[in-house]
């Protein structure tokens, strides 16, 4: 394979910027005034290499614009495809279950952003795949109520959320029908996670 081949493919992998700098170079040398020119003495280089400042002006322009293009492309495509999934984060999080309104009131209840959750329930998978819950980490542990995880609410989702919604009382003082209410409507693991952090994590 020819050197320059091999040199022509090493310029095209150049990053952006670089390529910008090319063609702004380039350009500045073959169209500044020519006084400028001599001033920065860049004339000799203009005179011996004008042939390849014109490629390289209309080369590097070329791939910058190109890649510029594709980027601001990508970065727009990105920025609808995050715009799809947050608004159907919204439709979801407007039609919880009384489940799913369960495991998220414990994070409030708890006052706590992470959980220890088990991510093999049914309820706690099925918002893991809708992307209300997120995994807060990647150390798990066996328990009797599941394999638990550190898992978090999405951002976007916790933005959203009101009392109203979780099914949450108004007020911060609850009376002793909301404290039994909230306790009987508890998710059926969170007991079982009590027992096993008493017996191996006395210190959480």
């Amino acid at each position: 394979m020819p050197d320059w081949f091999d040199k022509l493919i090493a310029f095209i992998k150049l990053p952006l910027k670089y390529l910008w700098v090319a063609a702004l170079f380039s350009g500045l040398t073959l169209f500044l005034p020519i006084e400028m020119v001599k001033e920065l003495g860049l004339n000799i280089l203009l005179d011996k290499y004008r042939p390849w400042l014109g490629a390289l002006f209309i080369f590097s322009s070329a791939l910058a614009t190109i890649d510029t293009v594709q980027m601001v492309w990508c970065k727009i495509k990105s920025n609808r495809l995050e715009a799809e999934f947050n608004s159907k984060l919204i439709e979801q999080i407007n039609d919880l279950d009384p489940h799913e309104k369960s495991v998220l009131r414990e994070f409030y209840l708890q006052n706590r952003k992470t959980l220890q959750l088990p991510f093999d329930n049914a309820t706690v998978s099925g918002m893991l795949n809708h992307g209300i819950l997120e995994f807060a980490g990647n150390a798990g542990e066996r328990s009797l109520a599941g394999m638990l995880m550190p898992i978090k609410i999405n951002q976007t989702v916790r933005n959203k959320l009101t009392t109203k919604m979780l099914g949450l009382p108004e007020s911060s003082n609850f009376s002793k029908s909301d404290e039994d209410w909230l306790k009987n409507n508890r998710p059926v693991f969170m007991n079982e996670i009590a027992r096993h952090n008493e017996v191996f994590h006395r210190r959480w």
